[in-house]
């Protein structure tokens, strides 16, 4: 952390870091990984190329020098050498800048990811896992290959899996949690609001359907729950949890339908 701080000092150019902690909290954090990837294309495209032209610049007429007498065409290539040096040393200190401003502003891109996504993603877990009867234990956000935050499910052995090799069933109990957890945790501050879902266990089959239904009914201990269905079976299975204080089956009349 000292090195971080006296780093952050020198080239802060006399803003204190207090200074900087208040600028980074007033940074929009959607607008970081734009300018992020800005900054990194203007490093590729622009200083990196100017630097190692400048520097083969630099190198030739080294090598010129070391072929001249004491003229002064010999002083001149010299000073131009010199110049050159300089410019190099200066783009090489701003290609710092940038790089070091790149990081602060992905660490603050961290932070209000794990500020604001961690609960959720909490809560969303512990639903997954009940969900899919513990075939995954949890979920965790992470980076794919082109730093794009995606989601993982962990497995019970560890094994990290992707969404899209996740089964169609699967992803929609991942959704299905990732909904509930929203849910749960606007419930932390706001009035309970109904959720209304139509035959949302499709793709479940009867061990993660039951299993959704309990966590359905729990959930209605707090907030109301009302879910279409036209599939008898799932019908018997929520009579079937024996929770009739929570659960309610209203049959609708279709004939005239």
């Amino acid at each position: 952390l000292l090195q971080i701080e006296q780093a952050l000092t020198g080239i802060a150019e006399g803003i204190a870091i207090e200074e900087l902690e208040k600028q980074g909290i007033e940074i929009d954090p959607n607008s970081l990984p734009a300018k992020i990837e800005a900054l990194e294309r203007r490093l590729k495209d622009e200083l990196e190329p100017q630097i190692r032209d400048l520097s083969e610049k630099k190198g030739a007429a080294r090598n010129e020098l070391q072929r001249m007498d004491g003229s002064s065409k010999a002083a001149q290539k010299e000073e131009e050498a010199q110049q050159a040096l300089a410019k190099v040393r200066r783009l090489a200190e701003y290609y710092v800048r940038l790089r070091i401003a790149a990081q602060v502003l992905k660490r603050e891109v961290d932070r209000y990811r794990h500020e604001n996504q961690d609960p959720i993603l909490k809560i969303a877990s512990r639903y997954f896992s009940e969900l899919t009867v513990g075939a995954f234990s949890s979920l965790r956000a992470d980076i794919d290959d082109d730093r794009r935050p995606i989601l993982i499910g962990v497995c019970q052995d560890e094994r990290p899996k992707t969404v899209k090799d996740m089964s169609s069933g699967t992803r929609d109990q991942l959704y299905l949690a990732l909904r509930l957890a929203t849910l749960e945790w606007r419930l932390q501050k706001h009035e309970p609001m109904p959720f209304i879902a139509d035959d949302i266990l499709v793709n479940f089959d009867d061990a993660r359907a039951k299993a959704t239904l309990k966590a359905l009914a729990t959930l209605a201990e707090k907030n109301q729950v009302i879910l279409f269905t036209h599939h008898v079976q799932i019908v018997e299975t929520a009579k079937a949890l024996g929770q009739n204080d929570r659960v309610f089956v209203h049959p609708l009349n279709t004939t005239n339908m």
